[in-house]
């Protein structure tokens, strides 16, 4: 009971999070760190805690413009 009692104060709709988002324009990518809100994912979606996390190599490449 106590694990989903935690898990709900984590649900929190107005809590942020760290997000890479990658925009292309004009045929250039362009990365930045931004923060999201829990309540702005959309319905459906899978959340979970992460501590750390890391990028791949497919990822960074992904994240240049390489397709």
């Amino acid at each position: 009971m106590s694990l989903l009692k935690n898990f709900g104060n984590y649900m929190n709709k107005g809590k942020k999070f760290k997000a890479l988002m990658i925009r292309e324009m004009s045929g250039k990518f362009f990365r930045e760190i931004i923060e999201k809100k829990i309540g702005n994912l959309p319905d459906a979606e899978v959340l979970i805690r992460v501590n750390y996390s890391s990028l791949n190599c497919k990822d960074i490449f992904s994240a240049t413009g390489n397709r």
